[in-house]
This record gives C-alpha cells, structure tokens and sequence, in this order.
C-alpha cells in the first residue's frame, strides 16, 4: 500500500476509535444518548467529521507538534470548545508510528502490528519530537485553555516561550508527570510512559472483553477499567484531589461487582452517572484513554479487520442511561 493509501487508512480507523467512543454511553460523559450541560453529541460528532483530514496529516507528516496545532484549531471551528484534545494528543505518535510501521514492515496491512512493534515504533516518534514540536503544542494548547504541564525554567504564560523552549517533547511531558503515584496529567505520562496505560493495563483487558462480549460492552467495561486505575486528570484538576480520588474509587466498586457485565454492576453504573452528571464532572482523560485503546486495538487487530468491521457496524449501546429516561 502506498503512502496515500495508508494516509487514508489510519484516518479511517482513528474517526472509527473516535466516533465509536461517543457513541458507546459511559458515565459522565457525552454520547448517542446522552448531552451534557456544554456539551452534545452533535458537537462531538460535528468535530470529528472534520477532524478526519488532520488525522491523515497526523499519520504521514512527521511535523507532528504542527499536526496537533492544525487539528486542534479544526476542532475549534467545529465546536467552539475541547471536544478532542486529549484524544489528538494521545493519538498523534499512534498514527505517526502506525504509519512508518505499515510502510517499514514487511506485514500484510490486514494482519495487525504486534503491540511491541506499534509501542517501539510510537516511542521513536515521541523521541523524534524536539523543541519545534514542543512549542507548536504549547501554542495549541494555550489557545484552548486546559493546563500546560509545569516547567520550573520556562514561563508558559508569557508570550516568550518560544524563544527559550529547547527540550523535546519527552522532556516536556516529563515535567507534567513527576511521579506515578501522584494525580498528574494522565496524558503527560503516557507520553512518558510509552503509553503504558494504554498497552499494559488497558489493551489485554479490552481484547480479552471483546472476546466475551459485544463491542460495547467491551467499550464500557475498559472505561470504568481506566477511571479505577487512574482517577481521572480532569476531574481532579476542576474538583480536586480528593474528589478524583472518590470517583476512582467508585469505578472500582463497579469492577468488583463483576464490571457493566452483571446486573449489579450495570446498576452501579447507572448510578455513578447520574451523580457525575448532577455534579457536573466530566472524566473527559478517562474517555481520551479509551480512544487510545481502541485505536491500538483496530491496530494489533490479527483478525483481519474483524474488530474494524465491529466498529463500524455500530452496534447498539447497550447502557441504561438514556437521554430523556
């Protein structure tokens, strides 16, 4: 397959992870059945109908701090707000690194990336990405609004930064996520990481679920997995710490009583959204992570497309939260 051929490829299977999240209702979060007070799901879809194109400029330029900037100033035409951020950092190395494994590799296309050949590949993107980068995704991010990681040498707020940003992207994310046993921006870590959460803890559950159950379920188990594992950077940088916290710890009394799977799980679902919804808490991270997992996963898919074809046939949520009940 050629370049433009895989160009459109990874557009195609990164909208399909995006669209199927907001698809898939999830608690306190936007989706087919569900808007929230400044956010709908026609704001969603709206946004990643417009996204597709940087998605592809994602994948084959290696301009990628650029990348982000394009994208995320689309989203903003679209929407008016962050719909997406965290999902087009996120996604920004996975589809760069997609991309030259595809064309390196000498695998069939349809046959899947092993996840240590996708993680390596993803890693050299991310060590690739130097100060150019790091200030056209400051830039970005500054204009939406969300907190920059802390760099104690630099002042982000000023309009000087970019003359005096000269580390990589690494480095930069390094500086949000000083210890994995603090709340820290999530997405700062993965960076970090090698997106640890996604391949480690996060992608073995996923196709294990897939396995066993319909894809949205699959969707909306792997989600209450992320929120337990990792209290949700959103909810704690506008609640707090605390608050985070006793989110997280909800999503694993959800997990204990045998996840969205049984009926009393299902309930305790139910019931955490209702209250994130009253309370006005978004764990937006939570649903950025769930879009990373679900791209890996079309990606290291052995199935011949076979979990592709189950995204895009959209299967109908499952979840008993709808709109107007």
């Amino acid at each position: 397959m050629d370049g433009e051929g895989l160009t459109r490829l990874l557009e195609e299977r990164a909208s399909t992870a995006l669209r199927f999240e907001v698809f898939v209702p999830k608690p306190g979060n936007v989706s087919r059945n569900q808007d929230l007070a400044d956010k709908t799901y026609d704001d969603f879809i709206g946004a990643i109908d417009v996204l597709g194109p940087y998605l592809g400029q994602l994948a084959s330029s290696d301009l990628t701090g650029e990348c982000i900037a394009r994208a995320s100033s689309a989203m903003m035409s679209s929407a008016g707000q962050n719909t997406h951020l965290g999902s087009i950092i996120l996604l920004a190395p996975l589809l760069r690194g997609s991309f030259i494994a595809l064309r390196d590799e000498a695998e069939p296309v349809l046959s899947g990336i092993s996840p240590e050949v996708l993680r390596n590949y993803l890693s050299n993107v991310v060590d690739g990405m130097g100060p150019t980068d790091v200030r056209a995704f400051i830039e970005a991010v500054r204009q939406i609004g969300p907190p920059l990681p802390p760099v104690d040498r630099y002042d982000l707020t000023g309009p000087e930064f970019n003359e005096v940003i000269d580390i990589g992207m690494r480095d930069f994310m390094r500086s949000g996520s000083p210890d994995p046993g603090q709340i820290v921006n999530t997405i700062s870590r993965e960076y970090v990481t090698d997106l640890e959460i996604t391949f480690e803890q996060l992608l073995p559950a996923f196709l294990g679920y897939v396995e066993r159950w319909t894809i949205d379920i699959a969707l909306r188990a792997v989600f209450i997995d992320a929120l337990s594992i990792v209290p949700d950077a959103l909810i704690h940088a506008k609640f707090g710490e605390e608050t985070a916290r006793s989110v997280s710890s909800l999503a694993g009394g959800i997990r204990s009583a045998g996840n969205v799977m049984t009926e009393e799980g299902a309930g305790l679902e139910d019931d955490l959204n209702k209250q994130l919804v009253m309370s006005g808490m978004n764990p937006g991270t939570t649903a950025d992570l769930t879009v990373s997992v679900l791209f890996v996963s079309i990606m290291v898919d052995p199935g011949n497309g076979d979990l592709m074809s189950k995204l895009m046939d959209g299967a109908e949520p499952s979840g008993s939260f709808v709109k107007g009940a």
